[in-house]
């Protein structure tokens, strides 16, 4: 389009100095040199060539253009779309394979008496956001090498109507009651981040977030009175031991919960935290 003839509805009549990539230059007689974005220019009717037929050619070659990259863009949307469902199906089929491992353990189990209530409590970092909003907590069935961890397999002693507290940087930060016995699914979207294997457990929970959370570090010597001989939150020190979900001795939640109770009324309420306070 260089040398070309070109009307501006304002500055008149210019001619094309050069035309590289997305900006022409013109200059018009009246203001001089302008450099005007391409098609742009032309696809507002900025300017127009002053043979009427190159004109209608250059509008047709935008078109053009602007379809080609608009069916590029939909090609790569669609293609995305079906590597998206081919990994989804990859992961279900993988899923469905090892479905037949999530009821097998490689751990003691937790005894329970008859219709005995057990108390859990888990230890929740960058999931608890995840988790809390959701209402659950979830766990792998094993790590990419193949070993399961009791911690995780704590989840398959956990039935309704268990008392779990959830551990959040040293505090206890909630109280939950389980509202279903451990169920195999996939990681659930936003859960963390992509660390963990796509097979696990999940158990859905009713949440009661504490207006003001207790502090573990403030009960070391309760901890280290109370604290199970195996599978125990905590270690000998007091502090947390590295894991999940644990089983804890309803003599050490009874400690925690008392306190709780001060500042967080409600929970009391709560049927099973109710019990070991009377």
């Amino acid at each position: 389009m260089v040398n070309e003839i070109v009307l501006h509805k304002t500055w008149g009549e210019g001619i094309i100095n050069s035309f590289e990539d997305n900006k022409i230059i013109v200059s018009f007689e009246t203001v001089g040199e302008k450099i005007l974005s391409f098609p742009m220019a032309f696809e507002k009717g900025i300017i127009q060539l002053s043979d009427a037929k190159k004109h209608s050619e250059v509008i047709l070659n935008i078109e053009k253009e602007f379809e080609a990259i608009e069916n590029q863009k939909k090609n790569e949307l669609e293609r995305k779309k079906f590597d998206e469902k081919k990994l989804v199906k990859k992961k279900n089929s993988q899923y469905e394979s090892n479905k037949a491992s999530f009821s097998k353990r490689k751990t003691e189990e937790i005894t329970r008496e008859g219709n005995e209530r057990l108390y859990f409590f888990v230890f929740q970092g960058s999931s608890y956001q995840a988790e809390k909003n959701g209402q659950y907590i979830w766990a792998p069935i094993e790590n990419e090498k193949g070993q399961s961890m009791h911690h995780w397999e704590r989840m398959l002693d956990v039935e309704v109507g268990d008392i779990i507290l959830h551990g959040v940087d040293t505090m206890i930060s909630a109280i939950s009651i389980a509202k279903s016995n451990a169920y195999s699914s996939i990681r659930p979207s936003g859960y963390g981040d992509d660390q963990w294997i796509s097979e696990g457990r999940k158990i859905d929970l009713d949440y009661i977030i504490l207006k003001r959370p207790l502090p573990t570090k403030d009960f070391i010597d309760e901890i280290k009175m109370f604290r199970n001989q195996k599978y125990s939150p905590f270690n000998v020190k007091g502090t947390g031991n590295m894991g999940y979900l644990f089983s804890i001795n309803p003599q050490l939640v009874k400690v925690f919960v008392e306190w709780i109770v001060k500042y967080n009324p409600n929970v009391k309420n709560i049927e099973g935290i109710s019990d070991l306070l009377n």
